[in-house]
C-alpha cells in the first residue's frame, strides 16, 4: 500500500498484511478490508494499493535501444490505464448495443442465406439476430478482455464508400486512434463490409499489449437503418478469456447452434457412436476457429474428419485461418488418433 501526497508524490510505502498466494499485479483480489491514511498524512492525501514493476537491464543498450524502450514501456502502460479506465463504460456500451439490436428483429437483411424471411431458421447463426445479441451478453460475463470499443460510420462520396470514426465513441485503446484515419472500401472489401449479417469475429493484425501478447480478437457488429442497409459498424476488440477457451463449445453461443447444424446435416443417430465421435472432435477443435468458420466450412471439415476416424493411419487433416478475412496467414492441421488429439499452427512458411 501507498500513500501519496495532493501533488501525487509519494509519501509512504507499506506491506499490505495479507499472506495469501495472488497472481502478479492482481490488487483486486487482495481483500483488504479499508485502507486508512496515517494520522500525520497531509490534507488531500490518498492512500491506495498499487502493483510495482522492476525492471533490470542485463547488458548497455544505445541511446536508440533505451528510448524505443522508453517509449515501448510508456505504450503498454498507457493501453493498460485506458482499459482498465474504460472498462466498465465498454460493457455499458456493449448492453447498448445489444439493446439496439431488438430494433433488427423481423427486418430482411439482404438476399439468400443472410435473408431472415427466406430461411427463418437461418443457415448462419451470425445472421440472427437474437442469437448474436446472446452472444454479445456472453462475452459481457467473463469471457472477454474487453479492451477498445469504437462506432464506424460508412459513407459515400466522389471518392467511394469509406468507413470513418464516429467522433466520441472511441474507448480504451482506441481513444488514441480515433478519428486519425479513415478505411476506403472497394471490391471484395467493400462486399465484406455490406454483408448483411449482423455480426462477425476474426482477428486484427496487430498484437494485444494487454493480458497476453496474442493478436487481439475483433469482434464487429455491423448497424442498419430501419430498410435493412448496412450504414456502419461497431468495432470491439479485446481477447478472449481463459474462461471462454475452456467452456465445452455446446455452451458457448454461436458455437453451440452451428453444432446443432453441423449434427443434423451429418445424419448421425443422437446417442449413437459416432455422435458421440463427432461431439468429441468438435470439443477438440480449436475454439477460435469455431467462432470465426461458417456452417458450411464446419460441415465439411468434420465431415472429413470422421471419415478420417475408420483408418489405421494417423492422417493429417489441414484447416487454413486467416486474419481479417484475407489471405492465409496460418494452418491448423490435426492428427487423427493421437491421445490426446493434437492440434498445432504453422505461423510461417505457408506459400
Amino acid at each position: 500500500m501507498v500513500e501519496r501526497g495532493p501533488d501525487g508524490n509519494l509519501l509512504v510505502v507499506r506491506g499490505t498484511g495479507v499472506d495469501k498466494p495472488v497472481a502478479s499485479g492482481d490488487t483486486a483480489t487482495l481483500g483488504i478490508p479499508a485502507l486508512k491514511l496515517s494520522e500525520d498524512a497531509p490534507p488531500g492525501s490518498s492512500v491506495a494499493v498499487e502493483s510495482w514493476i522492476a525492471l533490470r537491464l542485463t547488458r548497455h543498450l544505445s541511446a536508440e535501444r533505451v528510448q524505443a524502450l522508453r517509449e515501448g514501456v510508456t505504450k503498454t502502460l498507457s493501453d493498460v490505464h485506458a482499459a482498465a479506465r474504460d472498462n466498465e463504460k465498454m460493457v455499458l456500451q456493449v448492453n447498448n448495443i445489444i439493446t439496439s439490436m431488438d430494433a433488427l428483429r423481423g427486418v430482411t437483411l439482404g438476399d439468400g442465406q443472410e435473408s431472415f424471411n427466406a430461411h427463418p431458421g437461418g443457415n448462419e447463426p451470425a445472421a440472427r439476430v437474437i442469437a448474436c445479441q446472446e452472444f454479445l451478453r456472453w462475452l459481457t460475463r467473463g469471457n472477454f478482455l474487453f479492451l477498445g470499443v469504437k462506432e464506424r460510420v460508412l459513407t459515400s462520396g466522389a471518392a467511394g464508400f469509406e468507413l470513418v470514426d464516429k467522433p466520441g465513441s472511441a474507448l480504451g485503446i482506441l481513444r488514441s486512434t480515433e478519428g486519425k484515419h479513415s478505411i476506403a472500401l472497394s471490391g471484395k472489401a467493400l462486399d465484406r463490409a455490406l454483408m448483411p449479417r449482423p455480426l462477425y469475429v476474426t482477428k486484427a493484425n496487430t498484437r494485444s499489449t494487454v493480458g497476453r501478447t496474442d493478436y487481439l480478437d475483433y469482434v464487429g457488429v455491423r448497424r442498419f437503418d430501419a430498410t435493412g442497409r448496412v450504414v456502419g459498424e461497431y468495432v470491439i476488440l479485446g481477447l478472449f478469456s481463459r474462461q471462454a477457451y475452456s467452456l465445452p463449445a455446446v455452451e458457448t453461443p454461436l458455437i453451440r447452434e452451428r453444432i446443432a447444424m453441423v449434427r443434423r446435416r451429418l445424419g448421425f443417430h443422437p446417442g449413437s457412436h459416432s455422435d458421440k465421435a463427432l461431439i468429441g472432435a468438435i470439443e477438440d477443435y480449436p475454439r477460435l476457429e469455431l467462432i470465426q468458420a461458417s456452417v458450411d466450412f464446419l460441415t465439411e471439415t468434420f465431415k472429413g474428419i470422421m471419415g478420417l476416424e475408420e483408418r489405421r493411419k494417423n492422417p493429417v487433416v489441414f484447416t487454413w485461418t486467416g486474419l481479417t478475412g484475407s489471405l492465409p496467414r496460418s494452418c491448423t492441421f490435426r492428427v487423427i488418433g493421437s491421445t490426446p488429439p493434437c492440434f498445432n499452427r504453422i505461423e510461417q512458411g505457408i506459400p
